[in-house]
């Protein structure tokens, strides 16, 4: 982020304490009493609004008073600390890009999404006006140091479209989230995509990501550069939508975790009498209660006007997709003198509702000539049945598994590429940040290998976790999102006087082989050997001592550990300088062998310190075959 402001402007800072006293006032909201029986419904809304407003606030404070070098890192800090408080309550999604992947996904309906998308762009504009009162600034939002809007919008797309695909993987993938055994890492996912795309892309279009950031920090104060923000949000939501495709391509089809209603009747009050003459029948009153096809009653109250309930009124309607059974019908019903009339009907809306607490709602029946219904109400998860075929949901096939190497890769290379592009000084974290926001986002599916050189370790190491033919697809897929990354890289080259070699291809060839055996090992170690038992099947440490090898290798000696990478870089460089049979292509023919030889030393290596692995019983093996 540019400093946009002077360090001396920190007398303007105590101004800060207002608006986070704003941020505390809404935080409250969640907390208000029985008083309002609304205030959960509100408690989503009032995390979306404070967690954005963080988030836009932060953006604004690192681009005046921050230090360069870790203004992406505290900004990913910040999305994944509210990512982890926010995320039970509201999905934390803080993104407008995020909430339209996940409308167009299924997982959030469509009304809760527009709601989110307009309580976001609102916190972004308070982000932006606390911003420019407190720092006396409006951000600018648009293209930098002399790339071009095109170049830009590319740049905003891609990685918004990875931060979707980060939090519908990771957050709201029912497949990564079993029922009882969500994972932990979601905050790790989304919150290091910042630190992948900002290192690379900063200094082509400022690292955004968010349209409600983008709006709200250009469009308040004398600084704001007029419809620059509003294409930023329109590219951003682009993104959004490539983000759901991508979604599906990799994930298939996500089984439908049901909801379950407990309902409780309480009362009908305030009844008239029914029939003709001069008094009337009283009424004999009973509740019905339908959910979709579901329908369940109290029993019967003779004789009376204000009925209450002390049995037979609480019951349990469950297995139904919220997105298509909205609302909870309820109907008061006369069962006098053998004819069954209505006396009233009322609609709850359970699209706003919280999981797993009870809401007390008492209001005025339709067509209820002044009579009131009071019930309580619950929404609850329903467990997702074992047989996954009975939700129309069938395991990842070959294509689901392909398509996850050839984005993750394809990512991974474009983090590398832009990174040399820019002359990112720290291109190795945001490499290891993409790796392992990848791992945690598709590993799922296919194992999230990547590379060549770990599918060449993994099937080497043997027990049925990768075949030989298996393993080649994933080489064609990898070594093609690498060489796609390599061309949409060398769109962005600027530099002319670095035309003869605008990508370095490592610096040292046997520390590719030994870091390269690192990384290989590791994945082996942490990704494919029977862990240690424990509470959870989810595997956190995977994308953090992964990441970690490409942390150590980059920071050391410059190592790419991928030949899917270098031929990437390859492929960038011909394309910028035009001679395909140039230089390049011999180096990196050699260094890919050289990370080959690597994969094959770690799986030598695996099976020697690892023999426990190969002794374990044949219906176990086959376990973890089906889940690498």
């Amino acid at each position: 982020c540019d400093s946009f402001v002077s360090k001396s402007r920190l007398h303007s800072l105590p101004l800060i304490e207002t608006h986070l006293h704003l941020v505390a006032m809404l935080g409250m909201l969640k907390h208000v009493q029985d008083g309002m029986p609304k205030a959960e419904a509100v408690a989503p809304f009032a995390a979306e609004f404070v967690g954005t407003f963080i988030l836009a606030f932060m953006y604004g404070v690192c681009g005046a008073l921050g230090d360069e070098t870790w203004n992406i890192t505290a900004v990913a800090s910040a999305l994944l600390a509210v990512t982890y408080s926010f995320a039970p309550i509201s999905g934390g999604y803080f993104n407008p890009a995020v909430a339209l992947a996940n409308w167009l996904s299924g997982h959030l309906p469509w009304k809760r999404a527009l709601m989110y998308m307009v309580v976001q762009i609102l916190a972004g504009f308070v982000g932006g006006l606390a911003n420019w009162t407190t720092l006396e600034f409006a951000s600018m939002v648009g293209p930098r140091n002399n790339f071009s809007l095109g170049q830009a919008a590319v740049a905003e797309t891609f990685y918004t479209a990875m931060l979707c695909l980060a939090h519908l993987s990771c957050v709201t993938c029912l497949r990564n989230n079993p029922k009882g055994d969500e994972n932990h890492f979601s905050g790790l996912a989304v919150g290091f995509v910042v630190v992948a795309g900002g290192y690379s892309v900063a200094d082509i279009s400022g690292a955004i990501f968010n349209p409600a950031i983008a709006l709200g920090l250009d469009a308040v104060g004398h600084g704001a550069s007029g419809l620059g923000p509003l294409r930023f949000a329109g590219l951003q939501l682009v993104g959004a939508v490539l983000a759901a495709i991508l979604f599906r391509l990799c994930w298939g089809t996500e089984p439908v975790r049901g909801r379950s209603l407990q309902v409780r009747i309480l009362a009908v009050r305030n009844m008239k009498r029914q029939g003709s003459g001069f008094m009337g029948d009283t009424p004999d009153p009973y509740v019905a209660a339908r959910w979709g096809p579901l329908e369940k009653r109290t029993s019967t109250i003779r004789n009376s006007l204000n009925a209450t309930w002390s049995s037979d009124n609480e019951f349990y309607l469950g297995g139904q997709d919220l997105e298509k059974q909205p609302t909870l019908q309820l109907e008061v019903r006369n069962e006098n003198k053998g004819q069954d009339t209505s006396l009233g009907h009322l609609s709850v809306d359970l699209c706003q509702m919280p999981l797993g607490q009870w809401q007390h709602v008492k209001e005025s029946l339709a067509d209820g000539h002044g009579a009131d219904l009071e019930v309580q109400v619950m929404l609850l998860e329903q467990d997702i049945a074992a047989d996954l075929a009975h939700h129309g949901v069938s395991e990842p096939t070959l294509g689901n598994r392909l398509m996850c190497e050839l984005v993750g890769t394809f990512l991974l290379v474009l983090t590398l590429g832009l990174s040399a592009v820019t002359g990112s000084s720290v291109a190795p974290w945001s490499v290891a940040a993409a790796l392992m926001t990848m791992i945690y986002s598709l590993g799922g599916v296919s194992g999230g290998h990547f590379n060549p050189a770990v599918t060449l370790g993994v099937m080497l190491s043997g027990r049925g976790v990768c075949g030989f033919f298996l393993g080649i697809a994933y080489w064609f897929a990898q070594l093609t999102g690498g060489i796609l990354a390599g061309f949409a890289c060398a769109a962005f080259q600027l530099d002319t006087a670095r035309k003869s070699h605008p990508f370095e291809l490592g610096r040292s060839f046997v520390a590719e082989v030994l870091f390269t055996l690192m990384l290989v090992l590791v994945v082996l170690a942490v990704a494919t050997a029977p862990s240690q038992p424990s509470v959870t099947a989810q595997h956190m440490p995977v994308g953090l001592a992964i990441g970690c090898c490409v942390v150590a290798g980059g920071f050391a000696a410059g190592s790419d550990m991928n030949p899917a990478a270098s031929w990437g870089l390859a492929a960038a460089t011909a394309a910028w300088t035009g001679m395909v049979t140039s230089v390049p292509f011999v180096t990196c023919t050699i260094l890919s062998s050289l990370e080959l030889i690597g994969g094959i030393l770690a799986a030598i290596i695996f099976r020697v310190t690892f023999a426990n692995a190969y002794h374990v019983e044949e219906e176990e093996a086959k376990e973890y075959a089906e889940e690498y």
